[in-house]
């Protein structure tokens, strides 16, 4: 687990490298993030889905088989604690998937910088 910094001026994000061959209707890919929110000063756990491979416009079929950078801002996340990533992946069913390699991603950062 890791914390963001609180100060406002900072932008945080999640860097990687990206690599797809997989079936374009059935598998997917979701990134989560887990983190403890303070209510009424009472730690409490949330998580919430930051990015999936199905929205198509952020990561469209041409950028399958080349390796891509991709970044998801985590400002929204500014001040967390305990914050956790989750990756999920989910073929669907066990038909076809021989003729894939499957997901590989490399190069996972948290990055905070200026504004």
């Amino acid at each position: 687990p890791f914390d963001l910094s609180a100060d406002t001026d900072k932008l945080a994000a999640l860097r990687f490298k990206a690599y797809l061959d997989i079936e374009t209707q059935w598998e997917s890919l979701e990134i989560w993030v887990s983190y403890l929110d303070q209510v009424n000063g009472v730690p409490v756990p949330k998580q919430e889905k930051i990015w999936e491979k199905s929205d198509i416009k952020d990561m469209p079929v041409t950028d399958y088989k080349k390796v891509i950078d991709k970044s998801i801002d985590l400002s929204s996340f500014n001040a967390k604690t305990n914050v956790r990533l989750k990756l999920v992946f989910d073929s669907g069913d066990a038909k076809g998937n021989e003729n894939y390699e499957g997901i590989f991603l490399d190069d996972l950062v948290v990055q905070e910088t200026c504004k």
